[in-house]
């Protein structure tokens, strides 16, 4: 669909009831305007003759269970109303290039840029490559593409923007070039290994999983590499709950070594205990 038709239809209300399933119908001319606008930065990035699509990934916030992943242990996530949109379009070659609201055109030749490499550690740059190689190596389709993104899902915050942009990454991946079959879970453990391994992040796979995934969702990380995932139908709101998140001014974005430290330092625990992972103790033994 061309930029102008697009815009017709958030315009004309065509696309209220999925807009309010997202934000809340108190939100809803706050975010036409936001998609009206991301739509015309494409046009003024990449031009009018494009077929676009758009696509949003939340950001999450943890309800229980924070580090316990590394741990193989259970948590509960959810996805929540602030999210990454971006508006995208097909490119005929293997150059991925993302437009961030903010930030620099990331421009990336995915055939050559196919292993991690330290000095791009921690960049956008880093990710969009880790996730084509892990397209790839998972048996997937990948090939180029143009997007503008816009984000609520700041920079670190702490509601996961990485594993946000990690996910929107692959599903344009996906739409575009398996159509649409690699499920959510499966480009959440791709995010994971981009992460790890291309932006030299040892994270778990919870924030991954909560972004991709979407709503509350409940992980058992037994086994780590098949973790057990279920949707919980609850609905905070119904329940008499809201789910505040203050902005502190705060940041994480300089804090990916003190992060790196979390795992490691509950690994040296666990083998002073003569475990793997302290799923593999108990209370007695841990109290001891």
């Amino acid at each position: 669909m061309r930029a102008h038709e697009l815009i017709n239809i958030i315009d004309e209300g065509r696309m209220d009831e999925k807009l309010a399933a997202l934000y809340g119908k108190e939100n809803l001319a706050a975010q036409r305007d936001r998609y009206v606008t991301a739509i015309g930065e494409f046009v003024k990035l990449y031009g009018t003759e494009h077929d676009i699509s758009i696509f949003s990934v939340p950001g999450r916030s943890e309800i229980c269970g924070n580090h316990t992943d590394h741990n193989h242990g259970k948590v509960i996530a959810a996805s929540i109303n602030l999210d990454i949109i971006a508006i995208a379009a097909q490119r005929a070659d293997f150059t991925v290039r993302i437009k961030s609201e903010g930030f620099p055109e990331d421009i990336v030749d995915i055939n050559s840029y196919t292993e991690p490499e330290r000095e791009k550690y921690f960049t956008s740059e880093s990710i969009i490559a880790g996730m084509a190689r892990a397209f790839r190596n998972n048996g997937h389709s990948v090939g180029g593409y143009c997007a503008y993104t816009t984000s609520n899902v700041f920079k670190g915050s702490g509601l996961s923007s990485s594993a946000a942009f990690e996910a929107m990454v692959g599903n344009i991946f996906n739409h575009y070039y398996n159509e649409g079959s690699v499920s959510n879970v499966d480009i959440a453990k791709m995010a994971q290994f981009a992460e790890n391994e291309f932006f030299g992040k040892p994270c778990g796979l919870m924030d991954q999983v909560a972004c991709a995934v979407g709503g509350f969702v409940t992980i058992d990380f037994n086994d780590p590499k098949n973790p057990i995932i279920e949707q919980l139908p609850f609905d905070l709101t119904g329940a008499g709950y809201a789910l505040c998140i203050t902005n502190t001014g705060g940041s994480h974005a300089n804090l990916n070594q003190d992060y790196a430290s979390v795992p490691a330092e509950m690994k040296d625990i666990a083998k002073n205990l003569g475990v793997s992972v302290l799923r593999e103790t108990d209370e007695k033994t841990l109290i001891c």
